[in-house]
């Protein structure tokens, strides 16, 4: 029976993955910094969201990402607008991947101004 109880258990999770923090600040303006480090070997990642929450730094700055290299303020790059102040509203201050996206690469961040905070979680 603990057999049976131990192979259900492992089937019905084994697809799963495992939400994880990988919010921060940016340490030094101007240089872009990963969020999510690249797995190793077979690992991959299978979806992330990322906001830019710090409505102070750089007097409302965006945040760069870039999923496939390092980010850059430019072309090649997604860039979340600050959000206000008060209320953390903004059109386009968060990204989130699609139900299919998988990757083998990591998250590239970039922000003018050193300690600009962002939340980041993946799964």
């Amino acid at each position: 029976m603990k057999r049976f109880l131990l192979a259900l258990l492992m089937s019905t999770f084994a697809g799963c993955a495992i939400a994880a923090d990988c919010s921060g600040t940016i340490a030094t303006g101007g240089t872009a910094q990963n969020a999510i480090t690249a797995p190793v070997g077979y690992g991959r990642i299978n979806g992330f969201t990322v906001c830019n929450v710090d409505a102070a730094a750089g007097s409302g700055e965006p945040l760069w990402i870039n999923p496939n290299g390092t980010a850059t303020a430019g072309i090649g790059s997604i860039p979340l607008s600050a959000p206000t102040t008060t209320t953390f509203a903004a059109t386009n201050n968060c990204y989130t991947t699609n139900d299919t996206f998988t990757s083998q690469n990591g998250l590239s961040v970039l922000a003018a101004t050193s300690t600009h905070k962002f939340t980041c979680w993946r799964w």
